[in-house]
């Protein structure tokens, strides 16, 4: 689905689930469902024409992001958490708020626009729905770390972990993502999966999680022209 956002390149993605699917093929039907722009997600050794294609034809190629499993979520404990730290659950709108605003923080550095995660999560119940749990520390009141767990069938996938800039390097990106990992667990999950950026990969490594394979995207900004 196109989703509405201002900055559609990091909403919206395409992956190639059957290799066998022509690149071309591809990149067209890309096209076509996305006019603002997107990602071309590839698994490095596997859609490696897709990804030469797509550069070849002026997305800009980015690095190598790893694709990373929990095999066994029992092994993870719940963390203690802190006394100056509060953990909720999302359950309203003003919780939905409360992540689009840590995302908002933990990205500023980025250069997004204003408007960019409160667009994302402008729709509450792509967070408050029943395959959805969603948990937001917070510090003398204020949000600053977040993540999500999303479920499909026994399966669990973990996504928008974030904590915001004045919060880094404080362990609440990890109190937060074991506190999802113990929610899939109770859901009956089997394993546990995430796509690692370069600077949670090292804190997933020690909570448990193992590199499966390596992803590579090239990013088609909306103003690029190509014909595949």
């Amino acid at each position: 689905m196109a989703l509405p956002s201002p900055d559609g390149v990091l909403v919206n993605a395409i992956l190639r689930v059957d290799p066998v699917v022509d690149a071309a093929e591809v990149l067209r039907e890309a096209d076509r469902r996305f006019v603002t722009g997107y990602e071309v997600v590839t698994v490095v050794d596997r859609d490696d024409d897709l990804f030469d294609l797509a550069v070849g034809l002026g997305a800009h190629g980015g690095g190598r992001d790893p694709i990373q499993v929990l095999a066994d979520p029992s092994s993870v404990g719940k963390e203690t958490v802190p006394s100056s730290i509060e953990l909720r659950t999302v359950t309203d709108v003003a919780g939905v708020a409360d992540v689009a605003r840590v995302n908002g923080e933990a990205t500023a550095l980025y250069g997004f626009p204003d408007d960019l995660f409160p667009t994302v999560f402008a729709e509450p119940a792509s967070v408050l729905a029943e395959d959805v749990e969603a948990v937001v520390a917070y510090a003398n009141g204020q949000p600053v770390a977040t993540a999500q767990v999303f479920f499909h069938g026994v399966p669990a996938y973990v996504g928008w972990v974030a904590t915001t800039a004045a919060a880094m390097r404080g362990g609440l990106g990890t109190l937060v993502t074991r506190d999802v990992i113990a929610r899939a667990r109770m859901r009956g999950a089997s394993t546990v999966s995430l796509m690692a950026s370069p600077m949670g990969a090292p804190v997933y490594r020690r909570i448990g999680f193992s590199d499966v394979a390596w992803l590579r995207s090239a990013v088609r900004a909306p103003e690029a022209t190509w014909r595949a």
